[in-house]
C-alpha cells in the first residue's frame, strides 16, 4: 500500500476513533466520579 493509502485509510478512520475515544473518556470519568461518591 502506498502512502496516500494509508493517509485515506487514517483520515477515514479518524472520526470513529476520536468518538469511541471520547465515549471511553466520559466512561472513565463517570467511574472516577461515581468512586469519589462512596
Amino acid at each position: 500500500m502506498s502512502f496516500v493509502n494509508y493517509l485515506t485509510l487514517f483520515l477515514l478512520c479518524l472520526p470513529t476513533l476520536l468518538f469511541i475515544g471520547r465515549k471511553t473518556h466520559f466512561w472513565y470519568l463517570d467511574k472516577k466520579r461515581q468512586r469519589e461518591k462512596i
